[in-house]
């Protein structure tokens, strides 16, 4: 009723602070990304998090997504 735009989180990348566990998000992220078209993941600010999407650096750059700013991806419902 506002005209507020909103978006809603898909996943959650860093449930548990441990690598491997945040490195598998990451790959759930993007399947849903191709899936949907667009996904919205957040995470913490935690030292794993930075690991695990340095880890995966590399091979994020070679899938098909874009990283954007969320303000993109979210409507006016």
């Amino acid at each position: 009723l506002m005209g507020l735009k909103t978006g809603q989180r898909n996943i959650f990348l860093d449930n548990e602070e441990n690598v491997s566990y945040i490195s598998r998000q990451i790959r759930k992220m993007v399947e849903i990304a191709e899936e949907k078209g667009t996904v919205i993941a957040i995470c913490h600010p935690y030292i794993q998090t930075f690991q695990a999407l340095r880890e995966n650096e590399d091979w994020l750059r070679e899938q098909k997504v874009d990283f954007v700013l969320a303000s993109r991806v979210v409507k006016r419902y």
